[in-house]
């Protein structure tokens, strides 16, 4: 948080920025036709020599209405569900705020279990971030987005875009990671 360094104790560290309101602008072809399009991007990069099997984590990538940008994040160990770390960040106007776990809430409040892999995952959440007067609903467009890479990474995960509604409104976009039954390399014969 704030440094661009993440120390994820036993499984190694990772280099992280973001950049949550890039303009983009570019040309999509769709049906062999040429549309201009252009708005705004969230831009992640990170790297490091972490082990992403010995963990699983909850991100959420949260663009409000009024301008602010929230990133959240919590890394758990995904045998006993123990918080490795939880933390993010709060951007407006320039301005950047470091969050500690004490910081904010994020709650479950609905799952969903998928069809293909019955994992089960948290589909809807409550966020608080009572120091900067935000009480969010965050609920994903759509639950059917788990993404089974076994046969490549060795990951399932769910991924997608979410709807913000609440104190203020918004969209976003959350990664989840390490719910089911394995979180380790198993190779899948496709």
């Amino acid at each position: 948080g704030g440094t661009g360094i993440l120390d994820f104790e036993s499984t190694g560290a990772s280099y992280y920025y973001t950049r949550p309101r890039m303009d983009v602008q570019g040309t999509l072809n769709l049906d062999g036709e040429q549309r201009q399009v252009s708005g705004i991007a969230w831009f992640d990069h990170q790297w490091g020599d972490f082990e992403i099997f010995d963990l699983g984590w909850d991100w959420f990538a949260l663009q409000l209405d009024d301008g602010q940008d929230i990133m959240l994040y919590r890394l758990f160990d995904p045998r006993d569900g123990r918080a490795v770390l939880t933390s993010g960040t709060v951007a407006a106007d320039g301005d950047l705020s470091v969050l500690d776990a004490d910081d904010f809430t994020l709650d479950a409040v609905d799952h969903w279990r998928s069809p293909k892999t019955s994992r089960r995952y948290p589909m809807a959440w409550r966020v608080a971030l009572p120091k900067f007067g935000v009480d969010l609903s965050v609920v994903p467009l759509m639950q059917d987005n788990e993404f089974d890479a076994r046969t490549t990474t060795y990951m399932v995960y769910w991924e997608g875009p979410v709807r913000i509604s609440g104190s203020h409104g918004g969209v976003g976009y959350v990664e989840l990671s390490g719910y089911g039954s394995d979180n380790a390399p198993t190779p899948v014969t496709p």
